[in-house]
C-alpha cells in the first residue's frame, strides 16, 4: 500500500465545554480523518458569575493542548489552526 504525501492539517477547537483536535490528509474538498480526540475540559463553567475560567478546568485544557501539541508532531501535521468560543477569548484569565 502507497504511503500518502499529501500534507496533513490539524484543527483544535477550544469550546466552552470541550478541546478537540481533528487531523486530517487529503484534497481540501474532501479531506479524510485521520484522528480526531475529545477532552471535556468545562471551560465555561462558572464564567458568567465570576469572569474567568476555573483553575481545575483550565488545567484540563493546558494538559490537553500540550497532548494535542505533541500528537500533531508525531503525525506530521504541516498546518495547524485553533480557534476558541467567545467566552474563552473574553474569560479575565
Amino acid at each position: 500500500m502507497a504511503v500518502s504525501r499529501a500534507p496533513r492539517t490539524a484543527i483544535i477547537d477550544i469550546g466552552s465545554n470541550s478541546v478537540r483536535l481533528v487531523v486530517y490528509q487529503g484534497p481540501a474538498r474532501l479531506p479524510a480523518i485521520l484522528f480526531n480526540e475529545k477532552v471535556m475540559a468545562g471551560l465555561g463553567r462558572g464564567l458568567a458569575a465570576t469572569g474567568a475560567i476555573d483553575p481545575g478546568s483550565l488545567g484540563k485544557a493546558q494538559v490537553a493542548l500540550a497532548r494535542f501539541a505533541s500528537l500533531a508532531r508525531e503525525m506530521g501535521v504541516t498546518s495547524l489552526r485553533t480557534v476558541a468560543t467567545a467566552a474563552v477569548r473574553d474569560a479575565a484569565n
